[in-house]
């Protein structure tokens, strides 16, 4: 009843949550949002003004970014985001929304003089023109309680108006579509309902586990917990009343069942928890006996399906591997990534949970089959399931022959030293079988990891190919699309006409505006060029004429008018095209733009190229892992990366055609090509996970399955201490010399992976600084001529050039902080910053006059650092400009997974050789336990035998003190048997005396009657007869009396041989055939069972107790049956069973006292000399009895 009571108050919570979210529904309108944020904007403003008051004492202290203009200059900042122009603030007011289609900011105003004014801004939405995983749109969270919404200004026709109160209206804003509210009232109801929903099937399956119903518990216990998150599923919990990355399919999805990393994670844990059910009560099944006494040919039918079962059982991690790197850009490979996030750790975990499954099944199918058939059985039946299993994957067109190669030697290994049997003892040998499976399960990963990154890389490197060497399909409609804008504009046209005016800022136009961000994977030449094919400026050197003559002869058509796709064998350009801009005014012909692009050859490891990708026009691009080589028919025509083409491709790949489909493997190398219409290859490389990657990530897994080992270790100890039973002291003395020998590892381990990643970044750190002082110097006598000359020519050529040089980013800034170049102006240009130095690092180099300053930078999700680098004049120490250089800390992917690498595959190889040891000396060690455990038991008070030891150590100590034990117990012994021996004749002298007292009764009596006959002369001849018979009659009683104790005082030691016990039942069994009393029905077994007994001792013993049974009731006949219970753990118990009257509780505790018996006949020393032969052959004899049911009795023998 309990149980039903946790279900009705998990559908009231499930109710209560589906009417609660039901009610809230439409409640967040537009105009509850307009009054949260009217409210939140006060606070913000009110916030704003308060600090503006306090910038004279400390600008670095402001929370919001502050700018002080003067005489429309920046002259004093705090924050180098969000991005303000000057022109945007120039008119009058106090508040201001500065909005546009990337970004919005409230601005406020302050005048301080008549030139000059503060600004601060407080971000509404942080947006940027480009979009990668760094940069993507966000809304201030203090202000904004919701993400789906969208922005207007007050004059706009939508939305609602936004009013603060004494400063007036803002802007408008609109609730989009689709919005999210966090419902978490309705989460948090629904989490107490799936809890009382686990307890109902808790309860319910511990009330079926007590019935012994194990196979009705595992049902009610998968098929609970699966309906439990098919609701889930199909509810949509918790992602429809909450966002998290956990349960977002953008991250992972490989069916609806698998939604989310999440939901993954969940699957397998059901799937677990149901495997480790099943693993702790499969071997107390009623099935599984019934299995045991079958035919061979039943047996082995279930048991090849057991063992297809236990292949398809060893194949699921695989199966997880496979989907976590199909389905998401999850990295598992140590030796790639070391940085785990919350939805790594989840497929992390959902793999190790499927592990855990996989084990218990394999070890669960395994044990069924090498308890139901012998080892030559076995095999048979392991060839036939390898054959299903292969037939199954080749006819499938899959490739599990890893996982069948590894499961061909596991389970055999496993059979072999029966492991299997060990499992639930927690003993030395439950250690070993964890461990070897521990080294299958994460070799099998490792490999998977290997398989699954090459295929993910020759992917990778298939889609770079096509974009290293095919068409452009965007990029030639965008390039259309500006031929239009280009020939409209105007400002381009007058200006390319108009030999005054400057070309430079029309190329920046063209470049900057209309081809925009797609195009910066492209170097892009612009040349203007005249009405009559002259250059209009001094930059445009090439002949226009011959130029358009050969770009028609050479290039391939497109779908666009006026943009061409060159396709020529050159090695210098894999990717070119050209687009010609007829500039028209007045139907008059002014002049051309002629644009060259050519795809980028050389990409960097720096800080902002990262930020100036952009994720909205997929750009594959070129990894700079990949390595590329550029073929005209055999021939090598360029090459480009770490690749040496000539030594590690063989060019009679060429000519395979997989090389284009899914790419070729070398031992070393992964290379995939591409073919043109011109007959160019372009063959793309990178390198294959190394061997020792391999065993990094093997090593990896393998400590991930120690952990789990120390945890359910730790456990069962917990366990054993709740149930008082300990560890046996080997396996104590295992455990303890594993945590002697991972702790001080482990502390080692982190130790060193922190002092190597402090190094690195130390010695990086120099690296910087030593080229930040190389170009400070190279720029000194530049700056220097700049000052006098007014003019900056040559300096971004230097700052270029030397980041080209150092592959490095700079950025180079005046004294007052304004940038005056930098290698990569499309960070300032594309609004991610301003031009302006970070204020904290101005400050330290000019107020505390530091020549260098470490800062650190953020940009959208971006960190990194910078250093600063003061470019003072050698002669007057004059500040000249600052020079920044940003980098990322050496923490990243490759240092760190080296350094872990390393260190793991260090420890799991001391690991591994410490446990070979450990058992070596664990096994020395305990071996004279083990053999004063021999002796110990071997030793009884008719059996002593003194131990010699050789050594003075702490056993020899041990020995002579058990020595010393065995002379004083002989003397006990000697006592204590002349002591048993006087009171066992005075038991035996009381129970000769009262059986001989019954049959001696009658016999006086028959005597004295015969002398009173032959006192009187009335003695006649049949009654002497009788009495004479009545005389014989009690003779033979008190004859059987004397033998019966004889037989049970000199009955001889058993003579103990290895025995069919099956051969021994069989023909006991069959002496009571046709027997008036009943019928004796033998549940012979299908094998032959060999254990250590007395034949003809058991024998008679056994048939006493059938004699018995059958004698158990005399107004109807008996049904006797025998058989074979159970075959484990070194031991085989038959049983005796009858149907007769049973055997009342009061008597029970007297069934095997000699002289006891509940018949009206016999001596009541059968069961007593059964008893006393059981023990002498090291088995044990009980019974159970229901009075008016029947009893039954049960042996316990040793195994052979």
């Amino acid at each position: 009843m309990k149980k039903y009571l946790f279900l009705i108050a998990a559908f009231l919570f499930i109710l209560t949550s589906i009417f609660w979210s039901n009610s809230q529904m439409g409640r967040f309108t537009e105009e509850d949002l307009v009054s949260v944020l009217t409210q939140n904007l006060s606070a913000e403003m009110g916030l704003v003004k308060k600090e503006a008051q306090t910038l004279k004492v400390n600008w670095s202290a402001a929370s919001h970014p502050f700018f002080l203009i003067e005489n429309n200059r920046i002259t004093k900042w705090n924050r180098t985001t969000p991005f303000i122009e000057v022109k945007e603030i120039q008119d009058n007011f106090e508040w201001k929304l500065i909005h546009n289609f990337s970004s919005s900011h409230l601005v406020y105003k302050k005048k301080t003089s008549d030139s000059s004014f503060v600004v601060g801004v407080i971000p509404l939405r942080a947006g940027y023109r480009l979009t990668n995983q760094y940069l993507n749109t966000t809304w201030n969270e203090k202000i904004f309680p919701i993400s789906e919404l969208q922005i207007y200004p007050t004059n706009a026709d939508e939305g609602g108006l936004v009013c603060v109160q004494d400063v007036g209206c803002l802007f408008r804003v609109k609730i989009g579509q689709q919005i999210r509210v966090t419902n978490s009232i309705s989460v948090y109801l629904i989490l107490i309902a799936t809890i009382l929903l686990i307890a109902f099937v808790y309860y319910l399956v511990r009330e079926l586990v007590l019935a012994r119903k194990y196979l009705k518990g595992f049902i009610a216990l998968f098929f609970s917990l699966a309906a439990l998150r098919i609701g889930m599923v199909s509810l949509s919990f918790p992602s429809i009343w909450m966002y998290s990355n956990y349960f977002d399919p953008r991250y992972f999805a490989s069916s609806t069942f698998n939604a989310s990393v999440a939901d993954f994670f969940f699957n397998s844990l059901v799937v677990s928890i149901a495997s480790v059910y099943l693993l702790f009560v499969y071997a107390k099944s009623t099935w599984l006996k019934r299995l045991i006494r079958a035919s061979e040919y039943v047996r082995l039918s279930f048991s090849v399906l057991f063992l297809v079962g236990a292949f398809f059982s060893f194949l699921f991690p695989h199966l997880f591997v496979e989907a976590i790197f199909h389905d998401s850009s999850i990295v598992l490979d140590i030796s790639k990534s070391v940085q785990f996030d919350g939805v790594k750790l989840f497929a992390l975990g959902a793999y190790i949970l499927s592990c855990i499954s996989s084990f218990c099944f394999v070890h669960c199918f395994l044990a069924i089959s090498n308890s139901i058939l012998n080892l030559r059985k076995l095999s048979i039946a392991l060839l036939f399931s390898s054959l299903i299993f292969i037939g199954y994957f080749v006819s499938s067109e899959l490739d599990y022959w890893p996982v069948f190669v590894f499961a061909s030697i596991y389970f055999p290994l496993v059979a072999a030293l029966q492991l299997h049997k060990h499992l639930l003892k927690f003993k030395n040998k439950t250690l070993i079988y964890f461990l070897i499976a521990t080294l299958f399960y994460s070799a099998m990963a490792a490999w998977d990891v290997r398989n699954f990154s090459d295929e993910r890389t020759s992917k990778a490197l298939l889609r770079s190919a096509s974009s290293l060497i095919g068409n452009d399909e965007l990029g030639e409609f965008l390039l259309d699309q500006a031929k239009i804008k280009i020939a409209n504009d105007l400002f381009v046209v007058s200006s390319v006409e108009n030999p005054l005016l400057s070309k430079m800022l029309v190329k920046q136009k063209i470049s900057q505006i209309y081809l925009g961000d797609y195009f910066d994977r492209y170097d892009v030449g612009i040349n203007l060029f005249l009405a009559d094919g002259s250059p209009a400026d001094a930059e445009s050197k090439i002949d226009f004429a011959s130029s358009i003559r050969a770009i028609q002869s050479t290039a391939n058509k497109t779908n666009y008018e006026s943009v061409y796709w060159i396709q020529t064998k050159s090695p210098r350009s894999l990717k070119r095209y050209v687009l010609i801009v007829p500039l028209v005014k007045n139907n008059s012909n002014l002049g051309y733009v002629v644009i060259d692009l050519n795809l980028k050859r050389v990409f960097t490891n720096r800080v902002y190229p990262e930020l100036l990708s952009d994720n909205r026009f997929n750009q594959i691009g070129y990894n700079k892992e990949f390595s590329y080589a550029l073929f005209n028919g055999h021939n090598i025509l360029d090459q480009n990366g770490s690749i040496d083409f000539e030594r590690d491709f063989r060019k009679e790949w060429l000519s395979d055609r997989s090389l284009y489909s899914k790419g070729v493997k070398s031992r070393t190398h992964l290379f995939v090509a591409e073919e043109d219409e011109v007959n160019r290859i372009v063959v793309l490389g990178a390198e294959r996970s190394s061997v020792f990657n391999m065993i990094s990530n093997f090593s990896f897994f393998f400590v991930i399955g120690i952990i789990l080992i120390l945890i359910v270790w730790f456990l069962s100890f917990n366990r054993r201490f709740v149930l008082r039973r300990s560890l046996s002291f080997s396996t104590r003395i295992q455990l303890f010399s594993y945590l002697s020998l991972v702790i001080p590892l482990v502390a080692i381990s982190l130790i060193s992976v922190r002092m190597i990643v402090n190094s690195n970044n130390v010695q990086f750190e120099k690296e910087v600084v030593s080229k930040g002082v190389l170009l400070t110097e190279n720029l000194v006598p530049t700056l220097e001529r700049a000052r006098q000359d007014s003019a900056l020519y040559g300096i971004k050529e230097i700052v270029v050039g030397t980041s080209q040089v150092t592959s490095i980013d700079a950025n180079l800034y005046s004294s007052a902080g304004e940038l005056i170049t930098s290698s990569q102006p499309l960070i300032f240009s594309n609004q991610l910053l301003m031009p302006l130095i970070n204020a904290n690092a101005l400050e330290k180099i000019t107020s505390e006059n530091l020549s260098t300053v470490r800062m650190s930078n953020k940009v959208g999700a971006l960190e990194y650092n910078s250093s600063y680098f003061s470019v003072r004049s050698p002669k007057t120490g004059e500040l000249l400009g600052i020079l920044e250089l940003p980098f990322f800390n050496p923490k990243d992917e490759s240092t760190q997974a080296s350094v872990v690498s390393n260190i793991l595959v260090t420890f799991v190889f001391v690991f591994l050789f410490f446990s070979v040891f450990s058992f070596k000396v664990v096994s020395n060690l305990t071996a004279p336990l083990f053999f004063l455990a021999k002796k110990l038991s071997s030793t009884s008070f008719s059996s002593t035998q003194k131990v010699e030891w050789k050594s003075n150590d702490e056993i020899g100590e041990l020995v002579k003190q058990y020595n010393q034990m065995l002379k004083n117990l002989e003397q006990s012994r000697l006592e204590l048997a002349r002591q048993e021996k006087e009171n066992a004749w005075r038991e035996i002298a009381k129970q000769v005396a009262h059986e001989i007292k019954n049959p001696l009764t009658p016999m006086k009596l028959t005597l004295q009657q015969l002398e009173q006959k032959l006192l009187t002369g009335d003695l006649q001849t049949d009654r002497t007869s009788a009495a004479v018979q009545t005389l014989l009659a009690q003779v033979n009683i008190l004859d059987g009396i004397a033998s019966s104790f004889s037989t049970f005082a000199n009955m001889p030691l058993p003579q103990i041989n290895n025995v069919d016990l099956v051969g021994v039942l069989e023909r006991t069994v069959l002496l009571f055939q046709d027997h008036s009393l009943g019928s004796v029905n033998f549940n012979k077994p299908a094998f032959s069972l060999f254990v250590e007994i007395d034949e003809r001792l058991l024998g008679r013993i056994i048939s006493n107790i059938i004699l018995n049974a059958l004698q158990s009731n005399t107004e109807r006949k008996v049904m006797v049956e025998v058989g074979v219970t159970i075959v484990a753990d070194g031991f085989t118990t038959l049983y005796v069973k009858d149907n007769g009257i049973g055997i009342s509780p009061e008597l029970q505790n007297k069934i095997f006292l000699p002289h006891f018996t509940t018949k009206a006949t016999g001596s009541g020393l059968g069961l007593a000399i059964a008893k006393q032969g059981v023990e002498l052959m090291g088995g044990t004899i009980w019974f159970e009895s229901t009075q008016g049911q029947g009893t039954c009795f049960f042996i316990k023998l040793k195994n052979r």
